[in-house]
Order: C-alpha cells, then structure tokens, then sequence
C-alpha cells in the first residue's frame, strides 16, 4: 500500500463501473519446455506438503514481534515479513541484526520437519536504483547475497520479493517494466549462482489489476500531463510505451497489466498478489466485501460491474506456469474514526472477519489448491488520503477479532512447534530435527530468558540486546495480547526457556 492512490483509485472504479463491458487480451504464452524454472515441489522454497499452506504477519517490528502476535493470537506462527530497500543500507543491516535477528523467531514447524521462513521484501529505494549503474558497485547484489546466505543458514526458507506492485503507479519503481525485469532477473541470478541461498526463493507479486491503472488514463502524446499531474512525475514515457499493449496511445483500462512486467519463468519460483479490502468508497466505509470479490478480482472479474476487465492471473501465473501462488499482503482496514461517528455500521469483528473469509477459508483454499502462503498485515497506521485517521489492518490487533480469526483457521495451516530462538544464536546445519535443538551462545550476546504462557497478559520480557532498539509493550500497543492459551489442535500451553548451560543455549517447548 502507498500514499496518495485512494481517491484515484475511487474514481477509477468508478469508471470501470460506468463503461462495464468484457474485455479481451492476448494469451500469455506457456513457459517453454525446459525453461519453465521451479514448480511447486521444485523450488528453493518448496509448497508445503499435501494440503498444507504457510501462514504469516508482516509486522511492525518496532513495536511488535513473532512471539507478541503468537501471544495475542493464541498459537505461534511459522512465517514472517520484513520490509528492506534496495540497495541495503546501513539501517537496514542494523535493523536486520538488532531487531529481526535478536527477537526470538520461530524454530520449527509443529509437525518436527517444516523450517521456518521469512518474506524479505526490497523496496528499491529511487528510480536510481534500477539503472545499470546502480550495479557497477559489487556490493549491492553481494549485500544481498550475504543477507540471504546468512538466513538460510540459520535454517530460514527465504521469500525474497522484489518492487512488489510495480505494476502500480504509486512507487519509483513502478510502470518501468522494462528496467524492473532487468534488475529483478539481476538479483535473481545473484542469488541463485550461491550454492548457501539454495533455500532462497524469488517472488514475483505485482498489485491485483482491477481498475488498472488506478486512477486516470494516461496519454502517450501529451508530455504536460505529467507536470498537470505530478503524482505521475517519475514515470518515463519510453517505458510506458511498452505498456500500451492495445495501441490505443494512452496507459488504460484494457491494456494487459501484468505480463509486460514478468521477469521470466526461469527466475520466478513463487507468484503472489497484493489485495486488501478498503470498505466502501475506499478508507471511507466500514462495510462488508461483496461475496466472492477475492476469487472474482483473481480471475480478473470487477464485483462492482460484473465484467471482465484484467487477465486471470491464478491460471495463468500459478497453474499454468506450474508456480506456487502466494497471498502476498491483505488485510482489511479498519476506519475507527468513522465507526465512532456511526455506531450502527458495520463493526470491525464482522468486516474483518468477512474478508478473511474470502481469502483464507478452506472454500477459498479448495479452490485455488496451488494457494500456498498468505501473509497478513498486522499495522495500526496512517491512512493513504485521510492522514488524520489511523487505519487498524490487523487480524490480531484486539482479543475479540484474534479469537474469532484463530477459531476460523483452517487446519491446513502450517504452525510453529511453539519454540523460539534468537537467530543471532543460531549456527545450524541445513537440516532441523527434533522438537528441540541446541545453538552456540556466542560470548558477546546477553540474552534475558523470555517465556510465553497461557497466563500471559503482557508483554514477555524484552531481551537487553533488542531493549533500544524497540518500543516497550505498554497497554494500548501491540505487545501485549489475550494469552497463549489456544491450539488449532488441541489446546496447550507453549513455554519458550532459554537456559544457558556453560557456552550452550537450550530452547524447548513444553505441551
């Protein structure tokens, strides 16, 4: 999600809804033989096994972490999401090792064989960064390469995600199709020409694609409109020539919004999506999504007039290229201000819970079986327009809302074993085992023991490496939670304890 897109994206819808008809693109070719890359077993970071699908949070890492949302929620996570720029930078790095990597993160997977995972999201920093000079540094794919290599060998899976939504207009890095293919298949090679990030998976997930392009057509012949609308400034008119794939001479509903950006079957190894639903009259209504509006926008149907007006993309980038599809980001946005003012609206436990039923049921699921990782978006924040109104996105940012989300979790769900461990502790061979398992405790790391239980109502004590570096859990925050006293199983009480035994740190989970 990015600033300043809402009240185009209002108009543009309605305009999708005021010239309402089928429209028609051409086929996307099929991946050619020998060239189709991974699938989903044959992948870096492989779809879980039989029914099974990863369940993760992208989270505000300065106030919140894996074990906070495992209390709030009631059962503990497998997977997570952080946000990065491209080229890494000096905050990033410490951000990485004095955040992510302190806070303990989930060990294995409840049935003792899954590894965890991380999505690592590269956020190109400016439309610099994209340019081939960018690349004569050796250390900006070779930062990369090491954030990656030292990740997995930590016994992480990474998903790394490259200019997500590029297909938007919103971001530097976006309508440069040509630029953008050039670079992602640049940091693609990168990571697959190591032999230590073989568990390291690329990404491709632009922004769903009804009412492309978001907000007003754009001419090709008319150079004042960029300085008319200065929303628009960064664009290039030689790269948006590309995207008039109907000749027409403008950027427009019709024109084909995803696969002029497709990087290449070879380097792509997971597909995904960002969708979220933003009430009535975008960030301006709670209200309840329209049925089936999340399998309808996938196929490229708009709920609101009915008529198909983008490509199907689950049958073609996930079925057809044979590609695991991933729920990138989603979430419902929740509008405080307004329910205050109309108490009788629709309430946040009904809105949320009725979008989560249109993208993580087992209908949804059944459905789409090559849907394998969804990743919610567990932020309180600004509004893209309304910047006076915080927007609550989170499915467990109440006790009311994570109840009813954790009691329609469909079983299918992969989940942690309940044991967290810090990664900066970890030194592990490529494969984990057991239900428990030993790490080296380097010398210069102080670690407070941190104990999640049923009984818990606050915030676990934050260890003395991360206590700068992150909000503390205060009533009102995200730290807290309803207590971690419910399984999608059965229920029990996890506990993680760190004991240190001479040089040796111990982490186990008890039931």
């Amino acid at each position: 999600m990015a600033p300043g897109r809402g009240l185009l994206l209002l108009a543009s819808l309605l305009c999708v809804a005021v010239n309402a008809q089928n429209l028609t693109f051409p086929p996307v070719p099929p991946p050619t033989p020998g060239m189709g890359g991974s699938n989903l077993t044959a992948n870096p970071f492989p779809a879980p096994s039989g029914n099974g699908v990863y369940l993760g949070a992208t989270l505000d890492w300065d106030v919140d972490s894996p074990a906070n949302l495992s209390t709030r929620l009631g059962v503990p996570l497998l997977t997570y999401s952080i946000f990065l720029k491209f080229p890494l930078t000096d905050i990033d790095k410490t951000f990485l090792n004095k955040t992510v990597k302190t806070e303990p993160y989930p060990s294995l997977g409840a049935d003792g064989q899954t590894k965890p995972s991380i999505m690592v999201t590269l956020e190109p920093s400016s439309i610099e960064a994209l340019s081939d000079a960018t690349f004569d540094d050796p250390t900006v794919l070779g930062d990369v390469v090491d954030m990656v290599r030292d990740l997995n060998a930590k016994g992480l899976y990474v998903l790394l995600r490259f200019g997500h939504e590029m297909n938007g207009w919103w971001y530097a890095w976006c309508m440069r199709p040509i630029q953008y293919k050039k670079t992602f298949r640049r940091v693609g090679t990168a990571v697959k020409s190591c032999a230590e990030c073989s568990a390291t998976a690329m990404l491709w997930a632009p922004q769903i694609a009804i009412s492309y392009p978001w907000g007003l057509d754009i001419p090709l012949n008319d150079t004042t409109f960029f300085t008319r609308n200065p929303d628009y400034a960064n664009l290039n008119l030689t790269e948006l020539q590309t995207l008039d794939t109907n000749g027409d001479g403008k950027i427009s509903l019709g024109d084909e919004p995803y696969a002029p950006y497709y990087p290449g079957d070879d380097i792509v190894d997971w597909v995904g999506i960002s969708i979220y639903f933003n009430g009535k009259d975008f960030y301006g209504q709670n209200s309840l999504p329209t049925p089936n509006t999340f399998l309808d926008n996938i196929r490229g149907i708009d709920v609101t007039s009915g008529t198909l007006t983008a490509p199907d993309f689950y049958q073609i980038y996930s079925v057809q290229k044979g590609k695991p599809f991933a729920l990138a980001e989603t979430s419902a946005n929740w509008n405080a201000q307004y329910a205050a003012a109309n108490p009788n609206s629709t309430t946040m436990l009904q809105m949320k819970q009725a979008w989560w039923r249109e993208t993580l049921s087992d209908r949804i699921l059944d459905a789409m079986p090559n849907y394998r990782a969804s990743f919610t978006f567990e932020f309180r924040k600004m509004g893209e327009d309304i910047k006076t109104v915080t927007f609550d996105y989170g499915y467990t940012t109440t006790p009311e809302v994570a109840a009813a989300f954790l009691a329609d979790l469909p079983k299918r769900f992969l989940l942690s074993n309940g044991t967290f461990t810090s990664l900066n502790l970890r030194q592990l061979p490529p494969a984990i085992g057991g239900s428990s398992f030993l790490v080296s405790s380097p010398a210069s790391t102080s670690q407070a023991a941190r104990t999640v239980t049923g009984a818990a109502t606050q915030a676990p004590a934050q260890s003395t490496a991360t206590a700068s570096a992150a909000a503390p859990g205060t009533a009102g925050t995200l730290k807290g939670g309803a207590g971690f006293s419910q399984s999608v199983a059965n229920s029990w009480v996890a506990s993680v304890v760190l004991g240190v035994l001479g040089s040796v740190a111990v982490f186990a989970v008890t039931s």
